[in-house]
């Protein structure tokens, strides 16, 4: 009995030394907020990540168009064959080139593809460290000490899948805690150049 008694005096008095410093921490820094963010909404308005997604659309319509134009020269050239004699040592011999050709165009239009999405990729990516930058001097600022990503694009009634979408939404409600306008000017240049706030949006 007089063990258990000493079990929990020592225990409690463990609690009492451990108790303090924590409160201490608590008050000194302060309970943290949770703010939300719109992640789509960063990436689609920052002027320098459209700037870059632009000039990738424009690579790949320039690759789109000369691939197609060295198929139509082939099919071309395919239909002038068609017009020597078969079984023909020229014939077989232009045939073999033919699909020589198309095999390396094939080839090439997939390495072109690659290409465009390992760019698209490092941009992706350039704009998402400088978020994450972002965030942590707008969290730190404002003792903010979680960021939720969110969704604020309306939901569409009559659209299954953006219904669906929606009710699996992460975050169902906030109140005042919308650091997305805040983020977008932190970030650099709006395509919408629209003022953004000075501090957490209100909402």
């Amino acid at each position: 009995m007089k063990k258990a008694i000493l079990a929990i005096t020592v225990a409690i008095v463990i609690q009492s030394l451990c108790i303090p410093a924590v409160r201490a921490q608590e008050t000194a820094a302060g309970p943290g907020l949770v703010a939300v963010l719109d992640v789509v909404r960063v990436f689609n308005e920052n002027a320098d990540h459209a700037q870059k997604m632009d000039q990738i659309r424009q690579k790949a319509e320039s690759v789109k168009t000369t691939i197609e134009q060295k198929f139509v020269q082939l099919q071309d050239e395919a239909k002038e064959a068609m017009k020597l004699e078969q079984n023909t040592a020229q014939r077989n011999q232009v045939e073999a080139q033919l699909e020589q050709r198309q095999a390396a165009i094939k080839t090439e239009a997939r390495q072109q593809e690659t290409d465009l999405l390992t760019e698209e990729a490092r941009v992706y990516f350039q704009t998402w460290n400088k978020l994450q930058q972002v965030i942590g001097q707008v969290a730190s600022h404002n003792n903010i000490s979680l960021v939720l990503r969110y969704d604020s694009a309306s939901i569409d009634p009559e659209n299954r899948n953006d219904v669906i979408k929606g009710v699996n939404r992460s975050v169902i409600y906030h109140d005042r805690l919308d650091i997305t306008d805040l983020v977008i000017q932190q970030m650099g240049p709006s395509t919408a150049n629209a003022a953004a706030p000075n501090g957490i949006q209100q909402k």
